[in-house]
């Protein structure tokens, strides 16, 4: 069987360009940048704004915490035309909190950049009235930076039109790809962004590729350039099938540690509760200031924050 890693542009952690303006980018996003302290690009940044910035479209995998949201922006911010007021950019991402993330960052660099008119931002998740992004997007925006569900509502009640959007970005593409609901609604998106008279660009940004999303993402876009950047040079040759979300995928300051829980037959508490106990038993035994605990299902987070109270 095809390895996908083997379809990866391996980018080495060494840049040989030492800035943005380098890069292709404006003047105006360069000074922006220098005044938010980017000055140096990531090696993340280094492999992809160049070719994003050309118009080919993007297949790219970075570890977390390398800098893959000023990527995406940079080459974003790029192709907007404030003149336009039409949506010409959306951005699509699993979660909320992500959302937030990705529309505080460019929010920072929008204001800084002094043109008039000034790019309108339009954040669109759920949680907030929806009745807000129907009167966000009468009074038009140019980039939209949403949850899955949101825009697909958004689209499907027909208060949201797609039709002039010439870039399109995936953030955390492989949980995009590889969730049922998500995967659904964007289908559901991409088939009306699909019919533009313009082709649409296409970024996909994520720190890892199953087998699976990376077949999907290869059928959203065309003729991609695909990019994985790494940390040492051994990983070059890949490993076995799967093994690219195996190699240096962690921030290098961090140390990471898992205990797999085995239910016993006789066991008479599920293993959401085998977890929640040994949660709670690491808690009391490691010494900490301040710890935060990721979970990937409201239900169980809150079963979680019932425990530990």
């Amino acid at each position: 069987m095809e390895q996908h890693q083997s379809n990866f542009e391996i980018i080495d952690s060494n840049p040989s360009q030492k800035s943005f303006s380098e890069l292709g980018l404006s003047e105006k996003l360069t000074t922006a940048y220098q005044q938010l302290n980017f000055i140096t690009p990531t090696p993340i940044q280094h492999a992809t704004i160049s070719h994003g910035i050309s118009g080919k479209d993007l297949i790219a995998q970075s570890k977390a915490g390398t800098g893959k949201t000023l990527a995406f922006l940079s080459v974003v911010l790029t192709k907007l035309n404030p003149q336009d007021d039409t949506l010409q950019g959306l951005i699509l991402v699993p979660t909320r909190e992500l959302a937030l993330q990705v529309h505080e960052v460019a929010s920072k660099i929008a204001k800084k950049i002094k043109e008039k008119p000034q790019i309108k931002l339009g954040l669109m998740i759920g949680g907030i009235p929806i009745e807000d992004d129907r009167n966000l997007l009468r009074q038009k925006v140019h980039l939209v930076i949403g949850t899955l569900g949101r825009v697909h509502g958004l689209i499907k009640e027909k208060s949201m039109t797609v039709k002039d959007v010439k870039i399109l970005v995936l953030d955390e593409a492989d949980k995009i790809l590889t969730t049922h609901g998500m995967k659904d609604q964007l289908n559901f998106i991409y088939t009306r962004i699909e019919n533009n008279v313009h082709q649409t660009q296409v970024l996909n940004f994520s720190a890892t590729y199953s087998e699976e999303s990376f077949k999907q993402v290869k059928g959203i876009g065309h003729n991609h350039k695909i990019i994985k950047v790494i940390g040492d040079v051994e990983d070059k040759e890949g490993g076995e099938e799967g093994e690219v979300n195996k190699i240096d995928l962690n921030v290098s300051t961090l140390k990471q540690y898992y205990k797999k829980i085995v239910r016993k037959e006789d066991d008479k508490v599920g293993v959401n509760t085998l977890k929640n106990r040994i949660v709670i038993d690491i808690l009391k035994n490691v010494n900490y200031d301040q710890c935060i605990i990721f979970y990937n299902d409201k239900g169980l987070g809150e079963e979680l924050e019932g425990d530990l109270r």
